[in-house]
């Protein structure tokens, strides 16, 4: 599970450019965000606990894509 704690999954959440959040990440990874970005959307709207996970980021303030982004790494090492 190293290769998701050190960005290798490309589902990092730091962008090239610190003022702009929304940059794309150095390592392009797109792979994996295709194939988690919907059931990472699907996890956020029917799974009770991964919901709950969903709603505390973003009351922490955390933009959509971001907290998009965690529960698509919560997948991975779910699976």
């Amino acid at each position: 599970m190293d290769w998701i704690n050190n960005g290798r999954s490309g589902l990092d959440t730091f962008p090239d450019d610190p003022d702009d959040v929304y940059a794309e990440s150095d390592f392009r990874g797109d792979h994996f965000d295709k194939a988690f970005y919907m059931p990472a959307l699907v996890t956020c709207r029917f799974n009770p606990d991964l919901s709950v996970r969903y709603g505390q980021l973003e009351t922490a303030g955390k933009p959509p894509r971001v907290a998009i982004t965690a529960i698509m790494r919560k997948l991975i090492v779910l699976g």
